[in-house]
């Protein structure tokens, strides 16, 4: 096998780069790259690798790829390429797999690597456009955003268990985005194409809250509706229903919220006849519901009902490699919504990497948008974030933001402003002379809904 013929010199140099260039490069090549320990067992995929594993799912990838891991390791020291991928559509074909051993051992290999080479067939790149466009509405696809380990670890496992129709609790403190992930859950399970139905049991009255849930028949109570009101569980029948906040449920609805679960029934407020419904619960809590339960302010019986699998969501000084992505990604929504060319000076984003986000990403979403009206001109600068978080960040910084990211906003900006003005990539490409491919390409990674 040919190597390169490294100097010791070289060698010493290639160590010495940190490994987040490195991470940099494979985040940015554009061709979805992923990293297995063995044949069933993936420890890295880079962004667009994410986009597959979204839409083709981590078990039938894998699948696929571990056929051509066996081969591998009877074949060592060989790539393996595996043709025309029934697996994946027409943009995405072919796949190459490549054992890495360690430098003392060629005999077991360390990981492999599989690299899709994208073969894009008779493209048409507005017509592409067009169609995210006009399906955008049906697939509903919330933007969840991270890129860290300690938040994409727990979501991958959710997307596994996702399909099996089973309760889950996600654990987390307020604002970590537990209702986005109920909903992404909903929409990668069997129930997808069924109602999705949310619900805080913290902001409604304990007296509202089980009409809200059960619904209640015609003349339940004074000012009820004389036709009577479908509640969530009716209207999700088939689906998700999200308990928000389930640890502030009322003791007297935690009962009948019990019987439901077991019984898959439910009576009205008002009414006397059994109504069978067919939902599955996620239920979300910031509390600590096994305190709750020896402070007899939750049933233990119904604990176990809604924790068959429990994840935890971390919450955002846990997952600080993310700051500066989801910052970015707000000051794009707010720039799209309002139609302004605001960038971040790089010494303000390595500012907010600093503080402890107690209120997590809200806050975080909050404090972008309040940076963006407070500044009047195109670049938002550090003095602008707000005084009462300075006390968590340092008063003198340096910058790990380097020149190329401050460029990659800019790039965003113009990108946006041509899409919204054009329309097609075609027009895009015209305005900025630039290739139809290239254009599609920064569409796709640069506009919001397009």
């Amino acid at each position: 096998m040919l190597t390169f013929p490294h100097t010791n010199e070289y060698e010493r140099y290639l160590y010495a780069i940190e490994d987040s260039y490195f991470k940099k490069i494979l985040d940015h090549l554009g061709l979805p790259i992923f990293v297995l320990k063995s044949e069933d067992q993936l420890i890295y995929s880079n962004p667009e690798g994410n986009i597959y594993l979204e839409k083709f799912g981590i078990k039938e990838l894998i699948s696929f790829f571990s056929k051509g891991i066996l081969q591998a390791k009877a074949c060592l020291q060989t790539i393996i390429y595996q043709h025309d991928n029934p697996l994946l559509d027409e943009t995405l074909s072919n796949s190459f797999i490549t054992p890495v051993f360690n430098c003392e051992d060629h005999k077991i290999p360390d990981y492999y690597i599989v690299v899709i080479q994208k073969v894009i067939r008779n493209f048409d790149g507005d017509a592409q456009i067009q169609k995210r466009n006009s399906t955008a509405k049906k697939i509903h696809n919330r933007n969840i955003i991270g890129r860290s380990h300690e938040f994409l670890y727990p979501l991958i496992r959710l997307e596994r268990i996702s399909r099996y129709d089973i309760a889950i609790l996600l654990l987390g403190e307020s604002g970590t985005g537990k209702t986005l992930i109920a909903e992404y859950i909903h929409k990668r399970s069997n129930r997808a194409n069924a109602a999705f139905m949310s619900i805080n049991c913290g902001a409604i009255p304990a007296e509202l809250l089980e009409s809200e849930l059960f619904g209640y028949v015609p003349g339940a109570f004074t000012g009820a509706n004389n036709k009577g009101k479908n509640g969530l569980f009716l209207r999700a029948d088939g689906g998700t229903i999200f308990l928000d906040e389930i640890g502030d449920m009322p003791l007297d609805l935690q009962v009948k919220l019990l019987h439901v679960l077991e019984s898959n029934t439910f009576v009205p407020v008002g009414g006397n006849k059994p109504i069978k419904v067919d939902v599955r619960i996620i239920s979300a809590t910031n509390k600590n519901l096994l305190e709750c339960i020896e402070n007899q302010t939750f049933r233990n019986d119904l604990y176990w009902r809604i924790n068959s699998f429990i994840e935890t969501i971390p919450p955002l000084r846990d997952r600080k490699s993310d700051i500066i992505i989801l910052a970015l990604f707000f000051l794009k929504q707010y720039n799209f919504k309002n139609r302004t060319n605001k960038v971040f000076y790089p010494l303000t984003l390595e500012a907010l990497t600093h503080y402890q986000w107690p209120g997590n990403v809200r806050e975080l979403k909050n404090v972008v948008n309040r940076m963006c009206v407070l500044t009047e001109g195109p670049i938002i600068y550090k003095n602008i974030i707000p005084k009462e978080i300075h006390g968590d960040i340092p008063y003198s910084i340096e910058s790990n933001i380097s020149f190329d990211d401050l460029m990659d906003q800019i790039k965003a900006l113009v990108v946006q402003a041509a899409f919204n003005k054009n329309k097609t990539s075609t027009a895009v490409a015209h305005e900025l002379g630039i290739s139809q491919p290239t254009a599609y390409r920064l569409i796709k990674t640069y506009c919001i809904d397009c």
